[in-house]
């Protein structure tokens, strides 16, 4: 089975996500970004999927996306409030590969 790497520390939006996606994808889950790194070492995820609102998601994206062996792994960015993600997108979006706000409907597998 395929795995996912969830850095989220709200257990109902880890929670939601996985009951999404738990038919394809074994759904791991860090608490931070720091804990999501250390994962990296462990497992090869197809995806990597970083809530924003974590104190820090930019420095794990920016880690993410320097590391030879981390960075060709797709990052989805979620955020629960529309404003963090308009300011993540006017600081850092040409370091992600998408984009996608948390309960405007169901991602597409």
């Amino acid at each position: 089975m395929k795995h996912i790497l969830m850095v989220a520390a709200e257990l109902p939006m880890y929670v939601t996500v996985q009951h999404w996606l738990e038919e394809r994808y074994h759904v791991q889950r860090a608490v931070s970004g720091k804990e999501g790194l250390k994962e990296l070492k462990h497992i090869n995820p197809e995806v990597i999927l970083l809530v924003w609102e974590l104190p820090d998601s930019r420095d794990t994206l920016k880690m993410l996306r320097i590391n030879e062996q981390w960075k060709k792994i797709p990052v989805v960015v979620l955020s629960e409030h529309a404003s963090s993600l308009e300011r993540m997108i006017l600081c850092m979006c040409h370091m992600c590969r998408l984009c996608y706000t948390a309960g405007l409907g169901r991602p597409s597998p």
